[in-house]
């Protein structure tokens, strides 16, 4: 646990240093979030037969720019941060232009990652859909919910691989490796960091779940974003310190 706040403080006072180098990407990512979002929601709204399809058909042509450069923003986020990590002089521009050359190992990661957690998850809503008798939803509810939890944390890392260390072969074998290097760490961080995103995310959603901005955005979803703006470089700059600290390659933890 003493790793954990001293990554913590790490983490806050790199955050302190270089907030006018993190906020433009996390903002940036947000805004292109919340937009996609709110252009799903008006599909909902047109009485019009045709021009809810005309809106669902450009929903569905927006989904791949919307991944591609939600993708490339979040491996911007990875870059500048780890940049700062290590003390290397860095910019905006300088890592966006680098997460092109990296977008296609990361999307793969994405997506066999999904393929993974398919399963389970399809059981974790069915058990909860479904009617079914209350032993058989326990017992299946929390073996998929054991069985996501456990991927979660064994390929966790295999982001960070495809994007800190690329020529690596298999990421997910990397992800393993070093999770099973120090299990028990690996396995507080996620917790910790996971704790922190959806206390953020979820947490002023549900106390205002009553209010909302003109009628139909939650005000506890703009509270949301706006603490994930500042605590996404934080847990991110956690993660990569820790990633690097296990890689045996992190002088300000090694030493």
């Amino acid at each position: 646990m003493n790793k954990i706040t001293t990554f913590l403080e790490l983490s806050l006072e790199l955050f302190r240093k270089n907030y006018n180098l993190f906020i433009p990407l996390t903002l940036l990512a947000s805004i292109l979030s919340f937009a996609f979002e709110m252009f799903g929601k008006l599909i909902e709204y047109p009485d019009s037969t045709v021009i809810q399809l005309s809106l669902t058909l450009a929903f569905l042509a927006l989904i791949i720019p919307y991944v591609y450069y939600l993708s490339r923003i979040n491996i911007s986020l990875i870059l500048i941060v780890n940049d700062r990590v290590k003390g290397i002089d860095t910019s905006i521009k300088k890592v966006y232009k680098e997460s092109k050359e990296l977008f296609w190992g990361y999307f793969q990661t994405g997506l066999k990652f999904m393929l993974l957690l398919i399963v389970p998850i399809i059981l974790l809503i069915v058990t909860i859909t479904v009617d079914l008798s209350f032993i058989i939803k326990i017992s299946v509810g929390a073996i998929s919910i054991i069985a996501i939890s456990y991927l979660a944390i064994l390929y966790g890392f295999s982001f960070l691989v495809s994007v800190l260390q690329p020529n690596e072969k298999n990421y997910f074998d990397k992800s393993k490796i070093l999770f099973k290097s120090n299990k028990l760490f690996v396995f507080i961080l996620i917790v910790f960091v996971s704790t922190i995103t959806i206390v953020t995310n979820y947490l002023p959603t549900y106390i205002l779940k009553d209010s909302s901005l003109f009628g139909f955005i939650d005000n506890g979803v703009i509270i949301g974003i706006l603490l994930g703006i500042v605590v996404g470089p934080i847990t991110s700059a956690m993660t990569i310190y820790a990633y690097w600290y296990l890689n045996d390659d992190l002088y300000p933890i090694n030493q």
